[in-house]
């Protein structure tokens, strides 16, 4: 299940500024565009399975599922990497 860490956010329906709370806070907040703020958008409700999270950002497109899978789960690692989600 994923969800998010615990971030400092500002968003929009098209874009989210996020930063993580904890770790190294050195880093500028990242900047999410399109499809990356859909996903942002997606795991701001309760933990989700990935399954789930590519199900629903490939409805908001209207594409089908297989398509996006590899490139959400790609980005919910990076997201991780960042300490801006967590898998439990």
């Amino acid at each position: 299940m994923w969800r998010r860490a615990e971030v400092a956010s500002v968003e929009s329906l098209e874009r989210a500024a996020v930063m993580p709370l904890s770790g190294d806070l050195s880093h500028p907040p990242l900047v999410l565009e399109r499809q990356a703020a859909a996903v942002w958008h997606v795991l701001r409700t309760e933990p989700r399975a990935e399954a789930d999270i590519v199900a629903d950002v490939a409805q908001l497109y209207g594409v089908d599922s297989a398509l996006i899978a590899e490139d959400v789960r790609a980005f919910l690692a990076e997201l991780a990497q960042q300490g801006l989600a967590l898998v439990e």
